[in-house]
């Protein structure tokens, strides 16, 4: 037996090369032996300076409004950077939709109805039929509409969710771990994931998922301990933003207190204080029910299909479930969709048809979740996992990650950090377990885990920072790409237009070479009344149609992925001159016929 293990791992290490990931464990195993060198400085340091310091941390930790000050914190630092990481602009296709749900609820409305010419203005990840919406859910949207309201930029919105994760998640810790310990876990929540993170310096999303994660979390013993319905009511906002956020992910990792949520009260026999909490958190859901359906009965025209669902049967060929077939290529408008659809989600596909693909898969998720999560504290998750699991208090938190895991092996697409967001409070209660399993460990009497754990926190705070002086030293990442990126290209193009008097129409061309990532068109919520519309080029015969609708603005063509991405005007006489040569009776409206 010994020998067949001994060959597994002998095997195991001469693959281990094609593991992407593979380079950062080793970074990892560098930093416990920086973290253990450290450990042995530590270890020289006066006990009483170590037993001042802690005094001092363990009366800041155990002040009432420290989660409030975290979150404080956090936003007030990324703002003191703002003159070094500028507030990002959007760049992937993500982003553009969410920005389009955000400035549809700015405006007080759930949708914008169908453009007369909406072959024109097909992109990813937004419905122009049956009515011109984003696909996604509007949690994530409903945050950057607070930061346009306020401020006139949707950022300010991520900014304040960002906030909010980060007290919340202090709040979360302090009800399993003593509070010095959650005080860290606040700091620490700060420094990952609200100074260089792309959860702010992104529209993507991940911090209102998150924050719903701690809200269920920090509610649930509080809940058990006193009764008061304001833990149901926070319980239940906290169920509300992982369903409109990441309904799958949520709904699994909110399963396990769900079931000893029921068992609890069950066991509570209904009385009449339980009722008081329960109704109160119950009428949050369902008012935040019937708003979901009636959101999707405004976008999709049936209450029980949602904006995602008409997306996929749009433009998709698989569905985000590995166990879900490949369907019959859609009938695309445009080629730079149609090779983004195939050439993105089908392999991805094929790939777990195989072993060697599923194999690849799954070192993938490994890579993609132990970055954004636990690098560089792994070899203290299993001991961490392992001290959830077995206690009582904090046993719920454990299975509620193990179910994102599940879920997330469940998806079919490459997979992102901000999908396993609700468990990211779970995650931070693994990882600060584990440093309080190292903390008590002994030798021969003598407490020599203790140096070890601060040395590692010390190590992973001068890390933190050194990589928060990379993204202040290179915001927008010049010297990691090897071209001009297509974002900074669209900034020049949008302000040329700005400055540029009258109304704009720009007719993009995409070559088959262009990026299947990056795209030109993207409208506000109102098309018509935009100072400068982005149009897909349908060919001469097409185009004539729009430029019909458009008469009174000036337009434009880009040509893109030509190297140079240049704004020209756009020659109307070739395109009337090609159609009178060409001009077929009957030929039904462009919308019609693109439809």
């Amino acid at each position: 037996m010994n020998v067949e293990i001994l060959g597994y791992l002998v095997r195991y290490l001469a693959t281990i090369h094609e593991w992407s990931s593979w380079p950062f464990l080793m970074m990892e195993f560098i930093f416990w032996l920086v973290v253990l060198v450290a450990a042995v400085a530590v270890a020289f340091v006066p006990h009483t300076a170590f037993l001042s310091l802690r005094q001092r941390f363990g009366a800041v930790a155990r002040f009432e409004r420290a989660p409030f000050w975290i979150g404080v914190a956090a936003i007030a630092l990324r703002i003191a950077l703002l003159p070094w990481i500028p507030i990002p602009d959007a760049s992937v296709h993500d982003e553009f939709s969410y920005l389009l749900g955000a400035k549809t609820l700015a405006h007080f409305a759930l949708t914008n109805p169908s453009h007369p010419m909406a072959a024109f203005f097909e992109s990813f990840h937004i419905n122009v039929w049956p009515t011109y919406e984003s696909m996604y859910l509007p949690g994530q949207a409903a945050f950057l509409a607070v930061g346009i309201l306020l401020f006139n930029q949707a950022w300010w919105g991520v900014v304040l969710a960002v906030g909010l994760m980060c007290g919340t998640v202090t709040w979360m810790l302090r009800a399993y771990v003593p509070a010095r310990w959650a005080l860290a876990g606040g700091i620490f929540c700060i420094l990952r994931y609200a100074v260089f993170s792309y959860w702010i310096n992104s529209y993507w999303g991940g911090a209102v998922a998150a924050l719903g994660g701690a809200l269920v979390l920090g509610a649930w013993p509080r809940l058990r301990r006193t009764q008061r319905p304001l833990y149901g009511v926070l319980l239940a906002i906290g169920l509300v933003l992982m369903a409109f956020t990441r309904s799958f992910e949520g709904a699994l990792f909110a399963l396990p207190v769900g079931i000893a949520g029921c068992v609890w009260l069950g066991r509570r026999a209904f009385r009449r204080e339980s009722l008081k909490f329960a109704a109160a958190g119950l009428a949050i859901l369902i008012a935040a029910t019937a708003f979901l359906l009636y959101y999707d009965a405004r976008g999709t025209g049936n209450a029980l299909v949602m904006p995602y669902k008409v997306n996929q049967r749009l433009y998709h060929l698989t569905g985000p479930f590995v166990w879900q077939r490949t369907m019959q290529i859609p009938n695309y408008h445009h080629e730079l969709m149609r090779r983004h659809y195939i050439l993105w989600e089908v392999p991805i596909y094929r790939a777990l048809g195989d072993p060697d693909g599923r194999r690849d898969v799954l070192y993938e998720r490994f890579n993609t979740y132990y970055l954004g999560y636990f690098w560089p504290m792994l070899l203290l998750v299993p001991a961490g996992l392992r001290f959830v699991l077995k206690d009582r208090r904090t046993r719920l938190a454990g299975l509620g990650f193990l179910a994102v895991c599940v879920a997330v092996l469940c998806e079919a697409w490459v997979g992102m950090p901000h999908y396993m967001a609700p468990a990211m409070g779970a995650t931070m209660i693994i990882v600060i377990s584990g440093l309080r399993v190292l903390w008590s460990m002994r030798f021969r009497g003598m407490l020599y885990g203790r140096a070890i754990a601060i040395a590692a926190v010390v190590v992973m705070g001068g890390w933190l920072l050194a990589l928060s002086a990379d993204a202040i030293w290179d915001p927008y990442q010049i010297d990691s790409v090897a071209e001009i990126r297509q974002e900074w290209e669209q900034l020049r193009a949008n302000a040329q237009l700005a400055h540029t008097p009258g109304l704009h129409l720009v007719i993009v061309h995409d070559r088959l070479t262009a990026n299947i990532h990056n795209d030109w068109v993207h409208n506000e919520p109102d098309i018509d009344h935009s100072k400068v519309v982005w149009a897909r080029d349908m060919g001469p015969y097409m185009d004539l149609y729009l430029l019909r609708y458009y008469a009174n603005r000036q337009v434009w063509y880009l040509d893109n992925d030509d190297g140079i991405r240049a704004l020209r005007p756009y020659a109307m006489h070739d395109a009337a001159d090609f159609v009178a040569k060409r001009t077929v009776a009957g030929r039904p409206a462009a919308a019609q016929s693109a439809r």
